[in-house]
């Protein structure tokens, strides 16, 4: 009888077909900037469309109601897929890639049935939760049904991620972000000027995306055999005892994660305003602050996303040198970006909130140098995240999330009534700093070697702020007179 390292060592031998043969990093890195180039663009346009067309409050429903969606999605598939990055290489090894993929499916589907039927069942309770007001339960409803479409496109991004297919993410992303921009402008126009016409624009694009990515992996589960290893229980309970561990840690993490993101906006909501309508209007404020800072984040959690099968890749080969090198490389290359990057939104931000926006945001304006700090160091956490997932030491990402969200809760309580939304602000960029530092102190104690360069580069995103914070109050103070006298005009 054959021993199970035998086994082991036959099924990696096994050669492997596929019709999704794996990329380099630097290919998907190249198309990854172009396109998404163009889909910032797009992304751009889009933000200041919305601003400028909805009233501050329904543009804080919108912003509400994708938190929601956000904090929802992979907490309804009780973080399955994200076990695909970090062990679809391990199974895919050892001939066990089919029941792998079938297994992690088959429950998640279940686990996001049972979590949107009550959602259907609830929206009075959804509508308190996301906006503090149990009248909106039309858009209760649409979230329910866009989180659908949500689940499946989220789904199918980390199963393409994680078969090294860069490319092909980086044009479902850039699908999406365009068919959104055409079906919520189209339903703006045609149908309502309010929050419901987005949610269901970016439920649209998600299905639309999520066609192209589902026809690229037709066939895969035909190029592998299920042998009988694979089918055996042995083989599925020692695959459960790799999946279920890691999927537990990806939905506390998801958990925090969406959580440490979110928690300043529904605290606005729910602590800081008079009304679920100011607060709405609030948070809307607060959007315009986040519009482009944002787009540059959501551009560092992808590539972060793309970067962690490779290094898991390295990882299993015995190459740790190799990755934690990358990994490092790729955190002082991101802090440089997104530092010159911010500097020239704080350069262009007067005449952007002044012209583009007509003088709505005077708020948004003052709080938008601190928004562009705590964007800047929430992308460098989600990369260098990236070091303790290879070494299979989430817990200490759990743990780093933990002290920054309860910085961020703390320092909101303080300041939000003292401070308003630059309170806020001000919190949850001392939240992300302390998730930050205690990530790579954590990744540090476990191996990862940690430099002055990469303390420095860690430190970078806060000099553009400084530099440029009093000439950005001048000018939130002018928009602000600006909104007070059209408003008495009225």
């Amino acid at each position: 009888m054959e021993s199970s390292a035998d086994n082991d060592r036959a099924m990696t031998d096994k050669p492997q077909r596929s019709t999704l043969r794996a990329q380099t990093l630097m290919s998907g890195v190249a198309v990854l900037i172009a396109l998404t180039g163009l889909q910032k663009i797009v992304g751009f346009g889009r933000n200041l469309a919305f601003c400028r067309w909805l009233e501050p409050a329904e543009l804080g429903r919108w912003e509400l109601a994708f938190s929601f969606l956000m904090l929802a999605a992979p907490l309804a598939v009780a973080g399955l897929p994200g076990a695909f990055a970090r062990y679809l290489e391990h199974f895919r090894q050892r001939g066990q890639l089919r029941g792998f993929i079938w297994r992690v499916t088959k429950w998640s589907s279940a686990s996001a049935l049972a979590a949107i039927v009550v959602l259907f069942a609830a929206p009075s309770a959804v509508a308190w939760f996301v906006f503090e007001d149990t009248e909106q339960l039309e858009l209760a409803r649409w979230i329910a049904g866009g989180l659908v479409a949500v689940i499946l496109f989220n789904y199918l991004l980390e199963l393409l991620e994680s078969l090294r297919q860069p490319r092909l993410v980086t044009w479902m992303r850039f699908i999406h972000s365009v068919m959104f921009t055409v079906f919520s402008v189209s339903l703006l126009f045609a149908w309502r000027t309010s929050a419901a016409s987005i949610v269901i624009g970016y439920a649209a694009a998600a299905v639309v995306a999520s066609a192209l990515g589902a026809s690229r992996l037709y066939g895969v589960f035909g190029e592998y055999a299920e042998d009988a290893e694979d089918a055996a229980p042995t083989v599925a309970a020692s695959m459960w005892s790799k999946i279920l561990p890691a999927a537990g840690s990806i939905w506390c993490i998801n958990l925090l994660f969406n959580l440490f993101d979110v928690a300043d906006r529904w605290m606005i909501v729910h602590f800081a305003a008079d009304g679920a309508e100011q607060g709405a209007a609030l948070v809307g404020q607060y959007y315009s602050s986040r519009a482009v800072p944002m787009l540059f984040a959501g551009v560092v959690v992808t590539f972060g996303g793309m970067l962690l099968p490779y290094l898991s890749a390295d990882w299993e080969a015995g190459l740790r040198q190799a990755a934690s090198n990358r990994l490092r490389l790729a955190l002082k290359v991101v802090a440089v970006a997104q530092t010159f990057a911010g500097a020239i939104v704080l350069a262009v931000a007067p005449w952007l909130f002044h012209g583009l926006l007509a003088g709505k945001y005077g708020i948004g304006l003052e709080a938008l140098p601190w928004t562009l700090v705590y964007c800047g160091w929430f992308g460098l956490m989600t990369v260098a995240q990236n070091y303790l997932w290879c070494a299979e030491r989430t817990r200490w990402i759990s743990a780093a999330m933990i002290a920054g969200l309860v910085a961020n809760v703390t320092l909101n309580c303080l300041l939000l009534p003292r401070l308003g939304l630059e309170g806020a602000v001000i919190a949850t960029a001392v939240g992300n700093l302390i998730a930050l530092a205690l990530t790579i102190a954590f990744s540090h104690r476990h191996g990862m070697p940690v430099d002055r360069g990469l303390a420095t580069a860690a430190a970078l995103p806060v000099l553009p702020a400084r530099r440029t914070r009093h000439r950005v109050h001048r000018a939130a103070g002018s928009v602000g007179r600006r909104a007070a006298a059209r408003l008495v005009a009225e």
